[in-house]
């Protein structure tokens, strides 16, 4: 199927064979002929430093210095052109130009040519001169040219070593690593991750210039062939790609596949090919080292608070249900001997701890609600039905507490779960009833409407809040030890079921206290929802 992508070899001829001898030749004997201006600056380095030689030469002999030293300049010229130049052509254009300079500047008749017997002689020696630092010279560049090389790739690896190990989710490191292999080989890149989930595989990509695209890499013979590298934990080739698992501490966390639409990979590159798939494994298990520490941390959290939780329901369930059956124990077997004053207070009791387990069970229910993250389904509703409906409730609970409702004339149709937001308004009420003074506590509620969210305010007039507990005031709290903010015995949840519900319905709740004191509980619930917002749009 992706047969007509993969690259065809061109055809080999005698022309291409002997232009690529030629080419080998010159880039051994001179400066790449692609690089015009590094072969236009080693040539006048040739030519300046024998002319240079030349006028020494010249100067020497006026200050009658020439005949012994002129044979140790042009061998001097001949060093440094070598030296300061690639390859052995300059160096062999330098030697002949000295054997001439010398036979035209020493051998007699000066400033001629006599081509004495001697002359092959001083040749030969240039030559071998020539031939002899060119040589050494090559090596030393060579030698450097490998140095800083390494240097270079050391500085990278680490570099990308550091880069990876500092990546803090999966993406991030298939990014690096893909984009240094792809820079490197010049070839387009995929990463294959959670090979042994079916369902949800991951494949990432870097496309190279000119080369193949995802589309191989995502069928199902790329896939096959991955998961076929991952499970025998060895490369696989097809002729579209090669196939490296990513393998660290006998675990496979992933494949690399490469594209040979260019052929095979050189020896060259194969080293850094190997040390990319070794950093990029020991990343990737840190990453899933880091994951999985997570996950237990988070497990290990959520017991801890599930273990709380439980402590605090058995604790304080304990509490009210002793109360309840001492005192109807009490009135059972005393009945005729208690005054009827003694018995209606421990009814009165009993009344009394009922509805606070009452509250508490409606409390724990919308917690496993609200926690199982449920749809709230909302429904439009009167608020100031709601309201009232709250308000009856509480009455029914704590008659003699006084609360009054302030709305305006408009007629509030709020989408919500009347239910839940029911159950918000009576733990505001009880939160007020308990920390605002008992049943000579004064609590308001209002209904208003601003920039599309329906305000709903509860205030009392208690001694307000501590400016300490305020920040934390909608936390949950499910330590029995632990001093609530939101209950005298509760479990800490009132409040904090409270901010839960609301935001659920795409609210916020807020409180503060009143400057004549008391405090005020205020939280907002949108007019309209998310559906009816992109309808409008």
């Amino acid at each position: 199927m992706k047969s007509q992508i993969i690259g065809v070899p061109p055809t080999s001829n005698k022309r291409t064979f002997f232009q690529t001898k030629l080419k080998r030749g010159i880039r051994r004997y001179c400066a790449p002929p692609t690089d015009k201006k590094r072969v236009l600056f080693h040539s006048l380095t040739t030519v300046f430093i024998l002319l240079f030689a030349s006028l020494l030469c010249r100067i020497l002999y006026r200050i009658e210095h020439g005949e012994q030293n002129v044979n140790v300049v042009m061998v001097l010229a001949v060093f440094m052109v070598a030296a300061f130049t690639d390859g052995y052509l300059y160096g062999l254009v330098a030697a002949f130009s000295g054997v001439f300079l010398y036979d035209y500047l020493v051998t007699p008749p000066r400033f001629g040519f006599s081509f004495t017997r001697g002359f092959p002689v001083t040749l030969a020696i240039m030559l071998l001169v020539t031939l002899t630092t060119s040589t050494i010279t090559a090596r030393m560049k060579k030698q450097t040219k490998r140095a800083r090389y390494q240097e270079q790739r050391a500085e990278m690896l680490y570099d990308i070593n550091r880069k990876l190990l500092a990546c803090r989710d999966e993406a991030s490191i298939a990014r690096y690593a893909m984009d240094y292999l792809k820079d490197d080989l010049r070839r387009s890149i995929a990463l294959y991750t959670s090979l042994d989930d079916a369902e949800h595989p991951s494949c990432y990509f870097r496309q190279a210039e000119g080369d193949i695209t995802s589309d191989y890499f995502i069928s199902r013979t790329g896939w096959h062939n991955a998961i076929l590298a991952a499970q025998k934990k060895q490369p696989q080739t097809d002729a579209v790609a090669f196939y490296i698992p990513i393998i660290a501490q006998e675990t496979v966390y992933g494949v690399f596949g490469i594209s040979r639409l260019s052929g095979d990979i050189p020896p060259s590159k194969q080293a850094f090919l190997n040390l990319m798939v070794e950093q990029t494994a020991q990343a990737l298990r840190v990453h899933s080292l880091a994951v999985h520490k997570q996950q237990a941390l988070v497990m290990a959290e959520t017991e801890k608070a599930r273990n709380s939780f439980l402590r605090g329901i058995s604790h304080d369930l304990r509490t009210p249900l002793t109360s309840i059956i001492g005192a109807s124990a009490t009135i059972l077997e005393n009945r005729e001997e208690l005054p009827v004053s003694t018995q209606m207070e421990l009814v009165e009791g009993i009344h009394s701890d009922s509805q606070w387990l009452l509250s508490m069970v409606e409390n724990v229910l919308s917690v496993t609600k609200i926690h199982k993250n449920m749809k709230i389904q909302k429904t439009e509703e009167v608020a100031e039905e709601v309201v009232g409906n709250a308000v009856a409730q509480f009455r029914r609970r704590y008659p003699k507490v006084q609360i009054r409702i302030v709305a305006s004339d408009e007629v509030l149709l709020v989408p919500m779960d009347p239910i839940l937001i029911t159950q918000v308004l009576n733990n505001l009420f009880e939160n007020a009833y308990r920390h605002g003074g008992g049943a000579r506590t004064q609590i308001e509620v209002e209904l208003s409407s601003k920039d599309g969210m329906a305000l709903f305010s509860v205030t009392d007039t208690g001694p307000g809040i501590p400016a300490g507990r305020l920040p934390h005031l909608f936390e949950a709290q499910y330590t029995p030890s632990t001093k609530r903010e939101d209950s005298f015995r509760g479990l800490g949840i009132g409040l904090s079921l409270c901010k839960a519900i609301v935001e659920a319905h795409g609210g916020w709740i807020e409180a503060y206290n009143m400057p004549k004191g008391g405090a005020r509980f205020l939280f907002g619930l949108p007019l309209t929802t998310a559906k009816e917002e992109a309808d409008g749009k």
